[in-house]
C-alpha cells in the first residue's frame, strides 16, 4: 500500500494540509497488511513517507484482517481509534487565515522587538561613545591643565630667577657704589676705625720720643701714687699735702681715659662724625694724652678689631692704684 503512487499522493496531500493547519496529529495510519519495508530500517529511513509513518503512532490491525467487525476485539480497537480521532479533533486549532494573521502578528512583534533591540543597542553604543568622548575630553582637559600649571610654574620660576638676578645686580651695584664712596672718602679723611685705633697703631711703631713720653707718663703716675709715701719719710706734713694732689691727679686721668675710650667706641660705630674738624681735634688730643699710658697694654693685648679694650685695663689699673694708696699709704700719714 505504501508503494502505491496514489496512496503516496494522498498521504503527501494530507501532510501538506496538516502543515498548513499547523498540526501534526491529524493523520492516523492504519496498518492493515504487513509492509516489509516498515521492518527494514535501511529501506524505512530511505523512504520519506515510510519514515513519517514510522514516526506517527500508527495502529496495527493486521490481526483483525480475518475477524468479523462485530467481534469484541475489533470493536474495542475501533472505539480506541475513534477516541484518538475525537481527541485530536477536539484540540484547539487555528484556520489558515487565523494562522496567517497570527504569524503576521508574531512577525510584527518579532520585528518590533528586533527594532527595539537594535535601538537599544544603538542607544547603548551612542552612550558608550559619549562616555568615551567625555572621558577623552576630561583627560585632555587634565592634560591641558597640567601643561598650563607646568607653564605657570616655569614662568614663576623664570620671573623669580630674573628678580633674583636683578636684585643681586642691584645689590652688587650698591656695594660697588658704597665701596667707591668709602674709598673716595678715605682718600680725603681717615675712617672712624682708623681714628679709634690710631693710638694702637702708633703704639706698634712708636718712635723714640713717643716711647720716652710713655715712660714719663707712667713715671708721673707712679710718682703721684708714691710721692706721699716718700714725703712721709722726710716730712709728714708735706706727705699729707701731696696725698690729695696725687689722688686728684689719678682721678683726673681716670676720667680722661674713660672719655677717650667712649670717644673711640662711638667713632667706631659712626655715632659721632669723625670727619668734623672739631671732633677730629678732640680725638687726636685724647689719643695723644692716653697713648703713652696705653702703649704697654696694647703691646700685650691682641688686636680684636675696631673696639679697643686697652682703656678698660688701664681704668682698672688706675682704680687699683688709687684704692691701694688710700688703703696702704694714707694710714701711714694720719
Amino acid at each position: 500500500m505504501s508503494w502505491s503512487k496514489y496512496c503516496r499522493f494522498e498521504l503527501e496531500s494530507f501532510l501538506a494540509r496538516e502543515t498548513a493547519l499547523g498540526r501534526n496529529d491529524l493523520i492516523f495510519p492504519i496498518l492493515y497488511i504487513k509492509v516489509p519495508a516498515l521492518d527494514d530500517a535501511v529501506r524505512r529511513d530511505g523512504d520519506e513517507v515510510l519514515s513519517i509513518i514510522t514516526k506517527r503512532q500508527y495502529v496495527d490491525w493486521s490481526q483483525f484482517r480475518h475477524l468479523d467487525v462485530t467481534t469484541p476485539d475489533v470493536k474495542k480497537s475501533v472505539e480506541s481509534f475513534c477516541t484518538d480521532i475525537r481527541n485530536a479533533l477536539s484540540r484547539p486549532w487555528l484556520s489558515p487565515a487565523e494562522r496567517e494573521a497570527q504569524d503576521e502578528a508574531a512577525a510584527l512583534l518579532n520585528a518590533e522587538r528586533e527594532r527595539e533591540r537594535q535601538e537599544a543597542a544603538a542607544e547603548e553604543k551612542r552612550r558608550r561613545k559619549a562616555a568615551e568622548a567625555e572621558a577623552e575630553r576630561r583627560a585632555e582637559q587634565k592634560r591641558q591643565e597640567a601643561k598650563a600649571e607646568a607653564e605657570r610654574q616655569a614662568e614663576q620660576k623664570r620671573r623669580r630667577e630674573e628678580t633674583d638676578a636683578v636684585r643681586r645686580a642691584e645689590e652688587y651695584a650698591r656695594q660697588q657704589t658704597a665701596a667707591q664712596r668709602l674709598r673716595s672718602k678715605a682718600e680725603v679723611n681717615p675712617s672712624a676705625e682708623e681714628i679709634a685705633r690710631n693710638g694702637h697703631e702708633r703704639s706698634e711703631v712708636l718712635p723714640g720720643s713717643s716711647r720716652r713720653a710713655a715712660l714719663i707718663a707712667w713715671s708721673l703716675l707712679a710718682l703721684s701714687a708714691l710721692a706721699p709715701l716718700g714725703a712721709s719719710l722726710a716730712s709728714p706734713q708735706l706727705a699729707r699735702a701731696l696725698l690729695p694732689v696725687s689722688g686728684f691727679a689719678v682721678t683726673l686721668y681716670i676720667w680722661v681715659v674713660i672719655v677717650a675710650a667712649i670717644f673711640s667706641w662711638l667713632a667706631a660705630v659712626n655715632v659721632i662724625n669723625v670727619r668734623d674738624q672739631a671732633v677730629r681735634t678732640i680725638g687726636e688730643f685724647l689719643s695723644q694724652i692716653t697713648a703713652p699710658a696705653l702703649h704697654p697694654i696694647r703691646s700685650i693685648l691682641p688686636n680684636i678689631g675696631a673696639f679697643d679694650i686697652s682703656p678698660v685695663v688701664l681704668f682698672f689699673f688706675l682704680m687699683f692704684l688709687r684704692y691701694a694708696t688710700a688703703i696702704f699709704v694714707a694710714p701711714l700719714l694720719y
